[in-house]
């Protein structure tokens, strides 16, 4: 297998893209990472779930830009790789994310990406935006991000929540 066909797959479409980026490994990054901003949104998703098969900080960086993707399934698919392969060193450009966020479920997402840079991520600023959200389905994200991260408070009140849901 070589890098062009994996393009041709890419491009066309094709389920076996998949298989090919999997095959090639990490090699295959610098020809996908072009088609990421192709016009056609599904040759878009399509390097986006072969990236994610690749991993690396180098898709982290580019998973977090193609959160503002005017195309719903390819924002999808960007949240998917950051879960799979979150963007360890850029932790600010992830709260940043978050902050410019306008879609309510990118909004609930990040907090449990950024959760899953713990230990080794700033709870500072994730907690300030916990105490000042009045979404609840984002506060809940945040709680456990936080929670994860090792924020004492936010502990607390996670147990609390989950006393309190069990009835006892």
């Amino acid at each position: 297998m070589d890098l062009q066909t994996l393009v041709n797959q890419v491009k066309e479409k094709r389920p076996e893209a998949q298989g090919t980026a999997s095959r090639l490994g990490q090699k295959g990054i610098s020809v996908l990472i072009p088609l990421a901003d192709d016009p056609d949104p599904e040759v878009r998703n399509m390097a986006l779930i072969c990236l994610g098969i690749m991993g690396g900080n180098q898709v982290s960086e580019l998973a977090l830009k193609k959160l503002k993707d005017e195309d719903g399934q390819v924002v999808a698919q960007a949240l998917q790789v950051l879960y799979k392969h979150p963007p360890v060193g850029l932790e600010k450009e992830l709260l940043e994310a978050y902050k410019m966020a306008k879609d309510e479920s990118i909004r609930e997402d990040l907090p449990l990406i950024a959760g899953r840079l713990a230990p080794n991520i700033d709870s500072g600023p994730w907690k300030e935006l916990w105490q000042k959200e009045t979404n609840q389905e984002i506060r809940k994200s945040l709680l456990i991000a936080l929670s994860r991260m090792g924020d004492g408070q936010a502990r607390q009140e996670f147990v609390k929540q989950l006393t309190s849901s069990r009835g006892t």
